[in-house]
């Protein structure tokens, strides 16, 4: 079974037995900080997940602004598609 880690700060960190260690933090239902977990990274590859990582999190970020400017502009489409041209003035006689 998965276990869902929720990182909302990062704690201390170490690395001890060729292992870097970094505390994740999190709010608890209470609202005050608690560890959520900790990520385990064999010393040798930390660069390479951290560069996976950051890499990962700029393309998310590009989808994100794309799709956020997409909706954007479909909903400014709506707004002009809508009515039928005549205004809600007095009509000239």
């Amino acid at each position: 079974m998965e276990k869902i880690m929720i990182i909302e700060q990062i704690g201390a960190a170490t690395f001890a037995n060729g292992l870097v260690r970094i505390q994740g933090l999190s709010a608890g239902p209470d609202g005050q900080i608690r560890e959520s977990g900790v990520i385990e990274v064999p010393g040798n590859i930390v660069a390479e997940v951290v560069n996976n990582l950051v890499n990962t999190l700029n393309t998310l970020e590009t989808q994100l602004a794309e799709a956020e400017a997409e909706t954007k502009s479909n909903q400014d489409t709506k707004g002009k598609e809508k009515g039928n041209g005549k205004g809600k003035g007095k009509s000239k006689k």
